[in-house]
């Protein structure tokens, strides 16, 4: 399921300092660790903005700086992204307002229709599961000597869970350790029994995408253990308060929604850098 919210947010402010180049046939945005050696590579796969993202792109520094670790954004939508400047009609759209503010909606709906529907069929799981695949079966086969941690926003925050799955033919999951927040379209549980890798959700609270129910199903879901009978290390935290995107497109004039997005962002470097640490152990 996708939202309003899924498409809405506010632009962050910075410098980034990496570089674009090819991977695996994939455009990708690298942002190269501090020192070598890196300590891992780390696979940041955006939201509904895409890979050109400045949101995402200033994440992908950060956990690079934090982690010492290489970090890529593929360009798994091949082009098919939300336009960025869309952000202010689906603000328009979500905020609460008056009787007057609400019927002027009405005048940002076409616009709102005419980029989400294509959108969404361009970049349905038939199509993009396997691109997610192949990159993620050939960085694997590249980089035997690093672990391979992944890290999912709302759109991204799915593929991040099936990056945890075994695949197909029952071989191991491609990654070592994963990462995501506020993830959207997941199938739950189903999704969910099949993760074989240390997963960290960073969920809101008040999420509509994910709701109480689900996140109960989830937690559940994870304490019983999955289906294939592996036992995982994982962790869920739900911040209070928080909506959809808050850890990649909070509005930072607001100390809350800041604050919150950096506890989501320490979240995911103590768990990457943790399972990083449990991959080098014999």
């Amino acid at each position: 399921m996708s939202c309003a919210r899924c498409f809405s947010g506010a632009i962050h402010e910075g410098e980034t300092t990496g570089t674009e180049s090819t991977l695996h046939g994939f455009d990708v945005y690298v942002a190269t660790a501090p020192s070598e050696p890196p300590k891992g590579i780390i696979v940041l796969i955006p939201d509904a903005f895409g890979w050109r993202f400045f949101n995402m792109r200033l994440l992908a520094d950060y956990y690079a700086s934090k982690t010492g670790s290489t970090v890529y954004i593929p360009e798994f939508q091949n082009g098919n992204h939300m336009p960025v400047q869309l952000m202010h009609s689906f603000d328009k759209v979500v905020k609460p307002g008056s009787l007057w503010e609400n019927i002027k909606k009405i005048i940002y709906i076409p616009k709102v229709i005419y980029y989400f529907v294509p959108y969404t069929i361009k970049n349905r799981y038939s199509v993009v599961r396997p691109r997610v695949d192949s990159f993620f079966k050939d960085l694997r086969a590249g980089t035997p000597d690093l672990p391979i941690g992944v890290i999912g926003y709302c759109w991204g925050g799915r593929y991040t869970i099936l990056a945890t799955h075994k695949g197909k033919d029952g071989s191991p999951a491609p990654v070592d350790v994963a990462y995501t927040a506020h993830p959207s379209a997941s199938s739950i549980p189903a999704d969910i029994q099949a993760i074989t890798r240390p997963i960290s959700f960073a969920l809101g609270s008040i999420d509509p995408v994910l709701s109480s129910k689900q996140r109960e199903v989830m937690k559940t879901t994870l304490e019983q253990g999955p289906k294939k009978k592996v036992d995982i290390d994982y962790e869920v935290v739900v911040y209070e308060g928080a909506n959809h995107g808050f850890a990649a497109r909070s509005d930072f004039r607001d100390a809350k929604e800041k604050e919150q997005a950096d506890q989501a962002g320490e979240q995911g470097i103590n768990w990457l850098l943790k399972g990083f640490e449990s991959w080098r152990q014999p």
